[in-house]
């Protein structure tokens, strides 16, 4: 006896079009319907003012039998390129993301290298304005190099021709209250140098609405400057100053230069106050911003932020604020020609500090007879750092 199909091809029409709207409905699924898609999202869909320094994370529940991966996408444009395909993790480290941009990520899942799902499209944009990241426990560790070249004439390579080689840690200790009201972060500065030198000392600065200051510092002292001798029977001069070693004239460089790094002169203990405090930095930070670091005493320091670079180190590679330093240490209202420096600043810190010194003039000690002259650059640059 034949059945009565009838009512059967209404039945499977509508169980197909059931499936079909399903699937429809949600536009993020790429593959079979059965899977749900990433969650809790961070960060969230249309956030602003997101850090420059954060992990992309999400949820994801499914079985434990279940082999899950992830594709992880992201970049400034709609849709987002790929950056990272079938890890395990649901984290994804960017590296240091750009000022004031908007970012588009999203996540596809891969379960069982069968089914796959996309979440939305997620956009999130970065804070506008640069700020020093200031947490305790923030570390950044240096490698330094300092050597002399440029000999004129070239006879002269002989002179002072070994480089000195070291290493310095800054690592943010503690919050500490000054006179009574002034709360600042303790920087710790450790140096050390590969004919045994070494020494530390500390630092106290705080960010305010207009800048990063520096409101004293604390010398704890040394072992010894480098020892790296002059040839025998000369010294330098340099600014009307005489340096019988370039023992004394690095000596010279980190206890009257370079302010913000640590004095190599042996020192008391204690805490010696910056009035007024100096401004190590200017918010907001942008390029043609220019201000005082210090007015006057004992000489005149100005920076400029002169451009944005992308900067190269061994511990990461990112677009810096190029900052330049100014002196007037003759006093005569001109910035001196013969010091040249420059910061390199990124969202995690300072990548890099160089400086050059030109011209210095070699001389006979007996007959004061200018030899010839030199240059010397001394640089530090970033081999790693930790943020909180």
């Amino acid at each position: 006896m034949r059945k009565n199909n009838k009512y059967c091809l209404p039945v499977i029409l509508l169980l197909i079009i059931s499936v079909f709207m399903s699937c429809s409905d949600d536009d993020s699924a790429i593959g079979p319907c059965n899977l749900p898609g990433p969650s809790n999202a961070y960060p969230t869909d249309r956030m602003t003012d997101a850090p420059l320094i954060l992990s992309l994370c999400w949820s994801y529940t499914h079985a434990p039998s279940d082999t899950v991966l992830f594709d992880v996408y992201l970049g400034t444009a709609n849709p987002p390129p790929l950056v990272d395909s079938m890890i395990t993790d649901t984290t994804y480290d960017p590296g240091v993301l750009l000022l004031d941009t908007t970012y588009f990520w999203r996540v596809i899942v891969h379960c069982d290298a069968i089914d796959s799902v996309s979440s939305p499209v997620w956009r999130f944009t970065t804070r506008s304005t640069f700020v020093f990241p200031l947490a305790i426990g923030n570390t950044w560790q240096y490698s330094r190099t300092f050597y002399s070249h440029n000999f004129d004439p070239d006879s002269l390579a002989y002179f002072g021709s070994d480089t000195v080689f070291g290493n310095q840690t800054t690592e943010i200790e503690r919050l500490d209250t000054l006179l009574g009201s002034q709360e600042t972060y303790v920087f710790h500065t450790m140096w050390t140098e590969d004919n045994g030198s070494s020494g530390d000392g500390y630092f106290y600065r705080n960010n305010t609405s207009n800048g990063l200051y520096e409101y004293a510092y604390e010398s704890v002292g040394g072992v010894g400057p480098p020892k790296v001798a002059l040839s025998e029977g000369t010294y330098l001069l340099f600014k009307g100053m005489r340096f019988n070693s370039i023992s004394e004239f690095l000596d010279w460089v980190h206890s009257r230069i370079d302010i913000t790094v640590v004095t190599r002169s042996i020192q008391s203990d204690s805490i010696r106050y910056e009035n007024p405090p100096l401004r190590d930095l200017a918010y907001p930070l942008e390029v043609g911003q220019c201000w005082v670091y210090r007015d006057g005493e004992p000489w005149r320091m100005e920076k400029e932020v002169v451009g944005i670079e992308s900067v190269t180190t061994p511990a990461i590679v990112a677009n810096c604020f190029k900052i330049r330093w100014y002196w007037d240490i003759d006093n005569d209202g001109v910035w001196d020609t013969d010091i040249v420096a420059y910061d390199y600043l990124a969202a995690i810190g300072v990548l890099k500090r160089q400086y050059e010194f030109i011209g210095l003039t070699i001389t006979d000690y007996h007959s004061s007879d200018n030899l010839g002259t030199c240059d010397f650059t001394d640089v530090y640059e970033l081999t790693d750092f930790k943020l909180k």
